[in-house]
């Protein structure tokens, strides 16, 4: 049985549209030109500059998507905190040195007074996906973690003076992320683990975009905090969901009319993270692999394409492809094999026999930066 090929674009915003493509086409062109050399018996020469060009092909249908909801799809969003590490506001070079370690730091959590939490103490905030804003304290006391004053705090220094090693401070953080009972409500928006003694990741627990909340965030008199990736990687289920395929052909007819690049949003506004950027930005075409099957005949990966001077031959080896499952952190990334970048450069729908059906042909361009 011919089962249809699950590809789904990418677009800026983190958003996946899903196609059932019948037919792929995968082409390459060298833009070698051989000459015949004069009075050689037809014997040829040719540049090879390694200047490809490349081009996908995407035949398919569009049809009705089922009425129900697959609400289990999608990606949570995670962040980092790394204790091992500490960042300076204004200048956001990384240091090497432990954030504890770090002397501003010290200095900040020697004013400290223990047990009470006052403008001195730095924090950080997090946002879950219902954009409802948490602070955590970093505060001197013999407790470890909990609540002072309503306020949550992990110790950063024992009532005594005594400062906190960085894994103190990664399980205390730890902690009171995970903990959802009595006032501690933390771990019913957010879930911890530890990727190194010196450092956590936390996800969100609510799947989708909206869990990309441009937190954590730092804030203290020290301006000195440790290093912080904030919320990546949250994606909405496939948002042709529930479309019709008239829904479908009309969203990706428009959006290729009048596209919206991350570049048109305005990111000096807390507003830009409710807006869209639906630009077709990259490709996630599975392929079945036996290299890279985990037991199973096959494992579905992606197919990636690793352009650039710096490439070498073990850069395009086959164990470098990423599972189909993989989430996309970051649509704009160079260095992601989860998908390829590009756009779409042609798209053709036609509605067959005034059905609910509509056959579709796409060109997509493989780019690596478009202007």
């Amino acid at each position: 049985m011919v089962v249809n090929i699950p590809v789904r674009l990418v677009r800026a915003d983190g958003g996946l549209i899903a196609l059932d493509v019948t037919t792929l086409t995968l082409d390459v062109d060298r833009n070698i030109n051989p000459h015949a050399v004069p009075y050689g018996g037809s014997a040829r020469w040719a540049f090879d500059l390694n200047l490809s060009k490349a081009v996908i092909l995407l035949e398919g249908y569009m049809v009705d998507s089922p009425d129900t909801i697959d609400v289990t799809a999608g990606q949570a969003a995670y962040s980092s905190i790394d204790f091992a590490k500490s960042t300076g506001s204004h200048t956001n070079a990384i240091s090497a040195m432990d954030w504890i370690d770090n002397y501003v730091t010290i200095y900040t959590a020697s004013r400290l007074t223990t047990d009470t939490i006052n403008t001195i103490n730095p924090y950080i905030t997090i946002t879950n996906s219902a954009d409802t804003s948490f602070k955590i304290y970093f505060s001197k006391s013999n407790t470890t973690q909990g609540l002072i004053g309503g306020e949550y705090h992990v110790s950063m220094v024992d009532a005594s003076g005594n400062m906190r090693t960085s894994a103190n401070v990664t399980t205390y953080l730890y902690n009171i992320i995970n903990l959802n009972t009595g006032s501690t409500v933390l771990g019913a928006h957010f879930s911890a683990t530890f990727t190194t003694s010196f450092s956590i990741a936390i996800n969100q627990l609510v799947n989708g975009k909206v869990g990309n909340t441009f937190t954590p965030i730092f804030e203290g008199n020290s301006r000195v905090g440790p290093y912080i990736e904030m919320f990546l990687g949250g994606s909405d289920t496939d948002i042709t969901q529930s479309m019709s395929a008239g829904d479908k052909v009309m969203s990706l007819y428009a959006t290729l009319n009048n596209s919206v690049d991350k570049d048109n949003l305005d990111w000096t506004t807390g507003a830009a993270k409710k807006q869209v950027a639906d630009y077709i930005t990259g490709i996630q075409i599975p392929f079945n692999s036996t290299y890279n099957a985990d037991g199973e005949k096959y494992k579905a990966m992606n197919f990636f394409m690793p352009t650039g001077a710096n490439m070498v031959a073990t850069d395009k080896d086959i164990s470098n492809a990423e599972p189909a499952s993989s989430i996309i952190l970051d649509p704009d990334a160079d260095d992601d094999f989860s998908f390829i970048k590009g756009t779409i450069t042609k798209a053709t729908f036609v509605q067959i026999g005034g059905e609910p059906i509509y056959q579709f042909n796409i060109q997509f361009l493989p780019i690596d930066t478009i202007i």
